[in-house]
């Protein structure tokens, strides 16, 4: 599990019966050691290990580097790397015959209506919209359709915030928080609230998954 944070995933794995080893990646400490004891308090007995690196280094590892996984995922983080084209590749080289990669992440119309808003008031980084937006379908998709047979999954996750405080507390947690911008965002969203009951964000989702080799 590449970029596996707190282990989110890697729980949901430890619990099945024919899972028997897991390795979880991330470049965070913190979040490791919080999924390391996530995975030990559960009754499994899965053989998992962590790896601390950074994800444009995760193939070069000890522990990955002649490695072969049935399943190689990433989920909202494969567009923090440096050079993702050249981590998928690794990726996809490191599987077993039949393997999968899975990357999920957002897609589309996804944060439209949070980001009509804030670019209202100031312009958003180009990783913040590319990897919002465009990244699955121009960046993944044809990289795996190149080697795999790909399949394709979306949901859309409306995310409803009741209150100006609750939508303001998202954005400043956000990466794509401005902090030059703040008086004149919060002023619009409670200019917002002042009219509307709720403010919804569109959260797009895709998972594509490339399996087996292409003839």
């Amino acid at each position: 599990d590449l970029c596996c944070g707190t282990g989110n995933q890697l729980v949901l794995y430890a619990s099945r019966s024919d899972c028997k080893s897991l390795i979880g990646l991330d470049s965070s400490t913190d979040s490791l050691a919080i999924a390391q004891d996530r995975l030990k308090a559960l009754p499994s007995v899965v053989d998992t290990s962590f790896v601390c690196t950074e994800l444009d280094d995760a193939f070069l590892h000890p522990d990955l580097a002649h490695s072969q996984f049935d399943v190689i995922e990433c989920f909202y983080g494969l567009y923090y790397a440096r050079q993702p084209e050249v981590v998928l590749r690794a990726a996809m080289e490191r599987l077993v015959e039949g393997g999968a990669v899975l990357i999920v992440g957002p897609y589309g119309a996804n944060n439209c209506s949070i980001f009509e808003l804030l670019q209202r008031h100031y312009t958003l980084p180009d990783l913040v919209i590319r990897s919002a937006t465009t990244f699955m379908t121009e960046e993944i998709i044809p990289i795996l359709s190149s080697h795999l047979n790909v399949r394709k999954e979306t949901l859309v996750n409306r995310v409803c915030y009741p209150n100006a405080g609750s939508l303001i507390d998202y954005w400043r947690a956000s990466t794509f928080h401005s902090a030059s911008h703040d008086e004149a965002v919060v002023k619009e969203i409670n200019n917002h609230f002042n009219s509307h009951d709720v403010f919804i964000i569109e959260k797009h989702v895709m998972a594509a998954v490339g399996m087996g080799r292409s003839a």
